[in-house]
């Protein structure tokens, strides 16, 4: 069963429990932190969770989040856009001993209140994604260069500070 989603939370134990799938697209805009990473937060993601209990009985949430946003190239400083693809592979647990014994195919989340909240969800999961560090390919920033050249510095020729000793020495 699947359904779209405009909820700000969802429960889910509860989604896992009855096998539900949420699907939809949020806008940047709500994502304060992923926001600060970005130079402009004007985009918006899709996303596809499927909620299951698995063979071991734990609660999870497969799926991915896609879309393209502009972030700021760490060369010119100038926007480059990076395709986001996040494969989701989470398992809910309500606390740290039972986070210790997920296995490496998911992360595990710690759920307080039963419920967790969808942008910031979808946000961690996309912050996840991005690259440390965003540039453009080296021919995009090299014509930025051409067209913005770095001013040319002089360097002057080293000193010895020995030099001056050895003057002394030879008086």
């Amino acid at each position: 069963m699947s359904q779209h989603s405009s909820a700000e939370y969802f429960l889910p134990f509860r989604l896992a429990r009855q096998n539900q799938v949420l699907a939809g697209r949020m806008s940047i805009e709500k994502m304060a932190r992923l926001g600060e990473c970005l130079y402009s937060n004007q985009a918006e993601v899709d996303y596809r969770l499927h909620f299951r209990q698995n063979e071991g009985g734990r609660y999870i949430v497969t799926g991915n989040i896609s879309g393209s946003v502009d972030m700021v190239c760490q060369r010119c400083m100038q926007p480059v856009t990076y395709d986001v693809a996040a494969n989701v592979a989470v398992a809910f647990v309500t606390s740290d001993a039972q986070a210790e014994r997920i296995t490496e195919e998911y992360e595990p989340l710690i759920v307080e209140d039963d419920q967790v909240g969808l942008s910031e969800f979808i946000e961690d999961e996309v912050i996840l994604a991005l690259p440390i560090v965003a540039t453009h390919t080296d021919l995009d920033c090299q014509s930025w260069f051409k067209e913005n050249p770095e001013p040319e510095f002089k360097e002057e020729p080293r000193k010895n500070p020995f030099a001056e000793l050895a003057k002394l020495k030879q008086s």
